[in-house]
């Protein structure tokens, strides 16, 4: 979750970028309408406050469902498990990234074969990582949204 003074992570900066042009637009055309401009642009800044706290509050949501990600630093994984997907590696990454950042967890975020997946949690066991990754399944709308948010990096 963001706080003040936290650095914004790049997919909300590239989410809020790419609604300020059609943002703009909309209340450029507005202004062009003998509106006032102040007016309009202070409207533009309401309405991306606003984005940021939908944000804030899709990641809050997220944390009241999977509370083992609070205060830790989240990378996610947010595809089909399959194979050639390569999760088999990244676990071994984690290995390594956790024995010099305690706080990191990878959440895990889609589905596949359920032999495929178990074997995946048994290798995370025998790597003694599993207090750093949280399998949450298959997401969409709203909680995939909601997992973009609370993460600090997408992987």
């Amino acid at each position: 979750m963001l706080s003040c003074g936290d650095p914004v992570p790049a997919f909300l900066l590239g989410f809020v970028e790419s609604l300020i042009g059609p943002v703009h637009q909309v209340f450029s055309r507005l202004a062009h309408h003998k509106l006032c401009h102040a007016a309009a642009q202070g409207e533009a800044d309401r309405l991306l406050d606003a984005l940021f706290l939908v944000f804030e509050a899709a990641a809050s949501d997220f944390l009241d469902i999977h509370p083992q990600l609070a205060n830790r630093k989240v990378a996610l994984f947010l595809s089909r498990l399959d194979p050639k997907k390569g999760l088999d590696l990244l676990l071994q990454a984690v290995k390594q990234v956790q024995a010099e950042c305690p706080e990191f967890l990878l959440l895990v975020a889609g589905d596949g074969e359920p032999t495929f997946v178990e074997g995946l949690k048994h290798q995370a066991r025998d790597l003694g990582i599993e207090d750093h990754i949280c399998w949450a399944g298959f997401l969409s709308g709203p909680q995939k949204r909601a997992a973009f948010a609370a993460a600090d990096l997408f992987v």
